[in-house]
């Protein structure tokens, strides 16, 4: 928990730093981290899939990229129920969509869920999964850290967290 607060407050620290920021090759990075989450998800019950755009290139840090990814689709293995899907797209842009067919989350929490220390029920209203809020605004944090946008959207079924580069 401490490594997590540590990594929000050093992303929101450098936020106006692109000094250390350099090409991550967004294709292989979101192929390579879905190849890694496809037992973890077969052994959940889950299907994933995931369509990539080739050539997605932007400056950024492939480890926290990374973090934010593997973020997202934690919490969709954490909250989806047995028998669902998980689809990762990347396209140019870049935008990234990771979507789920779960139990969604509340218009009201939409926002919300990006603040430290707040989680949402499962599908059950059950708030003892594990975890302690913080995923959601590390990942919102390192996503400001690169220019870009996590919003969580409304979707006629499931979660649908975007990420996508800040518009002037």
């Amino acid at each position: 928990m401490l490594e997590s607060l540590l990594d929000i407050a050093w992303s929101k620290a450098r936020l106006s730093d692109r000094s250390m920021l350099t090409p991550v090759d967004m294709s292989a990075l979101v192929t390579n981290l879905c190849e890694l989450y496809a037992d973890s998800a077969e052994d959940a019950g889950l299907v994933l899939q995931w369509e990539v755009e080739s050539g997605v290139v932007l400056d950024g840090d492939e480890a926290q990229l990374g973090r934010l990814l593997a973020n997202l689709l934690d919490n969709a293995l954490k909250y989806v129920p047995a028998g669902g899907t998980i689809r990762v797209t990347l396209g140019d842009g870049p935008v990234l969509v990771v979507a789920d067919d779960g139990p969604g989350i509340a218009e009201v929490d939409r926002t919300r869920i990006f603040e430290r220390f707040q989680r949402g029920p499962d599908a059950k209203g059950d708030e003892e999964r594990p975890g302690a809020g913080l995923g959601l605004a590390l990942a919102s944090a390192i996503a400001q850290r690169h220019s870009m946008i996590l919003e969580c959207l409304p979707s006629a079924t499931g979660a649908l967290f975007q990420l996508r580069r800040e518009t002037p």
